[in-house]
């Protein structure tokens, strides 16, 4: 009797007894890795959960230092375990430090069976480099090369044509001081009374 009073007050606790919370949906992994470096601003990130999330019901901001956060878009399918975050749309301004700069992902996610968790997450990323100024950039000049020995060649064809004038010059000089003595001569041979008997 006694024994069966026991088994029954044993089924009575295990029925009324309050079944165990279910375990809460965690975090698993990122991508990029948290705490990585980057080499690039990445077009997308990625998380991991435990359990299946749902996107509709799920918020996610980037922050880059101190700036303040901005709202990302999430890209994932319905209830899946996983959530991606496009950046590739939000690429930051650019800035006139190249160096890598923290970036945080902050999420607030709802579980499949409607548990909300939230957390954060850094990796460091370079920014893009500023762009110059167009007032400080020197517009390209067009050089064409002249053929090797064309201004030589130029010069020697100059300085012939100079020396062909010169000589053309001498040549007439000289022509016409031979003509103007042979002129001279042809009139003194032929004035009456000169050289003959009288």
């Amino acid at each position: 009797m006694r024994r069966a009073a026991v088994v029954v007050a044993g089924l009575v606790v295990a029925l009324t007894w309050p079944a165990p919370a279910s375990a809460h949906t965690d975090l698993v992994s990122t991508t990029p890795r948290d705490g990585a470096t980057v080499a690039s601003w990445p077009d997308e990130v990625a998380m991991t959960f435990s359990e299946a999330v749902e996107p509709r019901l799920s918020s996610v901001s980037i922050s880059i230092d101190d700036r303040p956060a901005r709202r990302a878009p999430i890209t994932s399918a319905t209830e899946t375990a996983q959530l991606v975050v496009d950046l590739g749309s939000m690429e930051p301004a650019a800035s006139a430090g190249a160096g890598p700069r923290t970036v945080r992902v902050s999420y607030r996610v709802t579980s499949a069976d409607g548990h909300p968790i939230s957390g954060s997450w850094n990796f460091l990323a370079p920014l893009p480099a500023e762009a110059p100024s167009a007032s400080t950039t020197p517009e390209p000049v067009e050089r064409v090369d002249e053929p090797a020995g064309t201004s030589a060649a130029v010069a020697q064809d100059d300085g012939a044509t100079a020396g062909a004038w010169v000589l053309a010059a001498l040549v007439a000089a000289v022509v016409l001081s031979v003509l103007v003595s042979a002129g001279r001569a042809r009139r003194r041979s032929t004035r009456p009374g000169q050289g003959g008997p009288r």
